[in-house]
């Protein structure tokens, strides 16, 4: 099953070309990178907010690009604010050299990868926290269906066992 990371960001053009590094390298393993204004239809009567919290809920996992310009996005501010509401949510921030950590507001003391000069870098990192999450949720999965089958198992037993 396609593991789903939701990208939020400023619509900066600094911004959008890291955002178009992490899509593509995100494709190139085999993630499915989330970008709003990708994944929204246009000709819905839905709001703009709603669209975008359906598309936070549908992820895996979220990514947030926390740079000069996204730290005053009011779109970034509250994707980030949705996505911690919804503690069910792995949040992954990306955070440029240049933001001191008053800027973060609620995520000081968060766990980040730094934005380095060199992008591959940081991607290499993010590859390694993704694959990581990715595979805890998987274990998780495992062990909930050999729950399921030991809850049989025993069912099954107890039964067999009842009816001599």
């Amino acid at each position: 099953m396609p593991y789903k990371v939701f990208i939020s960001h400023s619509n900066d053009a600094n911004d959008l070309t890291v955002v178009n590094q992490l899509k593509a390298e995100l494709d190139n393993t085999g993630f499915v990178p989330i970008i709003a204004e990708e994944h929204i239809p246009v000709n819905s009567p839905t709001l703009l907010s709603e669209k975008i919290a359906r598309l936070i809920d549908d992820a895996d996992v979220c990514l947030a690009l926390i740079t000069e310009n996204s730290v005053g996005s009011a779109y970034v501010n509250q994707e980030i604010g949705y996505m911690i509401k919804s503690k069910k949510k792995t949040l992954i921030l990306l955070v440029s050299k240049g933001i001191p950590s008053q800027k973060l507001g609620f995520l000081q003391g968060v766990e980040y990868i730094r934005i380095e000069e060199d992008l591959t870098k940081t991607i290499k990192n993010l590859l390694v926290w993704l694959e990581k999450i990715k595979n805890d949720k998987d274990l998780q999965q495992s062990l909930k269906i050999f729950g399921i089958l030991v809850l049989i198992s025993i069912s099954a037993y107890m039964l067999t066992r009842h009816k001599k």
